[in-house]
């Protein structure tokens, strides 16, 4: 209701500014008796002519002051001082001609006044203290949404330095809302994009790290860039997330910078689970490709990482691209792209539905990483009893692997419905409890025993020693 009336306003007093004018002439022409005179019309008939030209454009002036307006004011007074003054000394003519200076000059001087910022620093300095003055706040995730942070964000188109002021405050919900109020910002004044990296770097609270990340987004500087790549490695995983959404949605151009923090982090033990570093739904720019290609190569988590990311990165490309495929393909079954590619290669394209038979067929040979073999197994069995992939699933539960062993027991018992004994809610069982070793028997009695049913077990079986290559 306010804001309907504020608008309400708004319009009337636009208009006012451009019919006074045109009525100044016109009481001007009634107190002088000159309403007859063809120069008065004239006068009027130009203000019309002149209202008429901005009635398209007056709403987007705030205030309504342009060129046609201030000339509209200047004709009027022009007219009033060459054509009625010398007429008459009417002391209204001199109100008007201190109306028509009065007011365009008003206008002009706030427009200038809100243009140079200064009532925007007002309201962003009072809404600064309305956050500090808060007692009541929601939990940290939310302290970026509340009613002030907006309002403060939309306050510092000017100047940062209203919400960097928070940031000293020792309550962490003040600092977030700060923080929040400044996100993706792209204009910094000198030296508060590194007051905001003195928090990323020193402060404690996970969610306030996260937040400097997310107000640093959009800068192009090279050394802030490279100070925010170091996030990467940051000890909370929100903030590793932060950093990978910061930097990676722009890599086109930053690539070059961030490359060796981004090998670094992939190649760290302490992140081994994050798995991917590329969100869902991301891709890498082609140089980023490159690179990640030459590091599936590499040994350890390093690889390991760099291909399950690239797995991402087809994924998405894939949605955009579907002639991506075939490439995909032939990368799969090459030989010399690295195991670990490979096998992400494979779950990816088994996902999206494009392998085909004979490709699986050939994954089952026995020079292909095992986890492939195991993946082209349980695809040709989900489509039928395939002999192929029952005689490798039988070679494969004869390598002395534990995890290997517990994967294809699981892809037997599931696809041939061979009771292993593995639990049906797919608890994880201690490694070596007595329950995993019965399991690794019974594999083991059904991969060496061919002849034997596949639906009953040799209860016997179960009772006897300890198969070949497990230890206990």
């Amino acid at each position: 209701m306010i804001s309907r009336c504020r608008e309400i306003l708004g319009h009337g007093a636009h208009m006012v500014v451009h019919l006074l004018p045109p009525t100044a002439l016109l009481v001007a022409g009634m107190r002088t008796g000159t309403l007859l005179n063809w120069a008065l019309w004239v006068g009027v008939l130009v203000q019309l002519a002149l209202l008429s030209w901005q009635m398209g454009y007056w709403r987007a002036w705030l205030p309504p002051v342009g060129p046609v307006t201030l000339a509209a004011y200047a004709l009027a007074l022009a007219w009033i001082g060459v054509y009625l003054l010398p007429q008459t000394h009417d002391w209204i003519l001199h109100v008007l001609q201190a109306v028509l200076s009065l007011i365009p000059v008003a206008l002009l001087s706030g427009y200038v006044l809100i243009r140079s910022g200064v009532l925007m620093q007002c309201r962003a300095q009072r809404l600064a203290r309305r956050i500090v003055q808060r007692r009541v706040w929601p939990p940290l995730s939310e302290c970026r949404h509340i009613p002030e942070v907006k309002a403060l964000r939309e306050a510092l188109q000017v100047d940062a330095g209203p919400a960097l002021a928070l940031l000293d405050d020792p309550r962490p919900e003040v600092r977030l809302a700060a923080l929040g109020a400044l996100e993706y910002r792209r204009a910094w004044g000198y030296g508060q994009a590194e007051r905001v990296v003195a928090v990323l770097r020193d402060d404690p609270t996970p969610e306030v790290r996260a937040a400097a990340l997310q107000a640093l987004a959009n800068v192009s500087d090279r050394s802030l860039v490279e100070r925010l790549a170091e996030a990467l490695r940051d000890p909370e995983a929100l903030v590793r997330r932060s950093a990978v959404e910061c930097l990676f949605w722009n890599t086109e151009w930053r690539w070059s910078w961030i490359r060796l923090p981004v090998r670094w982090a992939l190649a760290d033990p302490a992140f081994r689970r994050d798995g991917s570093l590329l969100p869902a739904g991301h891709k890498l720019p082609d140089e980023a490709v490159d690179d990640f290609l030459a590091w599936t190569a590499e040994k350890g988590i390093l690889g390991l990482r760099a291909a399950q990311t690239l797995a991402v990165h087809f994924a998405s490309a894939l949605q955009d691209d579907a002639e991506m495929a075939p490439e995909l393909l032939e990368m799969l079954v090459h030989p010399e792209v690295a195991p670990v590619l490979r096998i992400e290669l494979g779950r990816l394209l088994r996902d999206q539905g494009l392998l085909d038979v004979p490709t699986l067929e050939s994954l089952l040979d026995p020079s292909q990483p095992t986890p492939l073999r195991l993946l082209a197994a349980d695809a040709l069995l989900e489509q039928s009893r395939h002999p192929g992939a029952i005689a490798c699933l039988r070679e494969i539960a004869r390598i002395p692997n534990r995890d290997v062993a517990l994967a294809t027991a699981d892809l037997v018992q599931r696809r041939l419905g061979l009771d292993l004994g593995l639990p049906e809610n797919q608890t994880r069982l201690p490694p070596h409890s007595s329950k995993v070793m019965e399991i690794l028997r019974n594999l083991m009695h059904w991969a060496q025993h061919p002849e034997s049913s596949e639906h009953v077990l040799d209860d016997t079986f179960r009772h006897t020693s300890t198969p070949l290559g497990f230890q206990e």
